[in-house]
């Protein structure tokens, strides 16, 4: 389950109550109806802040700020290497690491998009064996797309 930092409660509240009654059934039948009961006390209690939360402002308040800051001092956020920490860094010098690794390693810049090359390729090979595509297939039942992916 993901809740974003300054987002609305009302925006993910179905889900929050999916996710607990998935939850609660795992329980041993006997503290089901309790938990249940609890769940549905904190849920009306978040339903109602939504309304009156001075505290969602000043979250959403304070992420336009950092944003602003990032913007401003041309800064960006981006994933470390090798782990799943997060670096704060200024967009200049991470642009220049990301040339040196690319130098440094002779990695070619490319200036065409390659994947409608290979997509070709691969299709050519595909019709040559029958074993993965069947012949009789309508055109429309072959996979189409031709965009690298994301």
């Amino acid at each position: 389950m993901v809740f974003v930092l300054g987002q609305k409660p009302s925006a993910y509240i179905n889900e929050l109550i999916t996710e607990t009654e998935n939850a609660i059934k795992k329980l041993e039948p006997k503290w089901q109806n309790m938990y249940r009961h609890q769940a549905a006390i904190r849920i009306k209690q978040i339903k109602e802040n939504d309304k009156q939360n001075p505290l969602h402002k000043w979250q959403q308040n304070l992420i336009n700020i950092i944003k602003e800051k990032l913007n401003n001092e041309n800064i960006t956020i981006a994933k470390a290497d090798k782990s799943k920490a997060i670096v704060i860094i200024h967009e200049k010098s991470l642009h220049e690491k990301i040339t040196n690794f690319l130098q440094a390693n002779n990695i070619p810049r490319i200036t065409k998009d390659p994947t409608e090359k290979y997509d070709k390729q691969i299709h050519k090979v595909a019709q040559q064996c029958k074993l993965i595509i069947n012949k009789h297939k309508k055109a429309s039942d072959q996979p189409t797309t031709k965009s690298p992916p994301t």
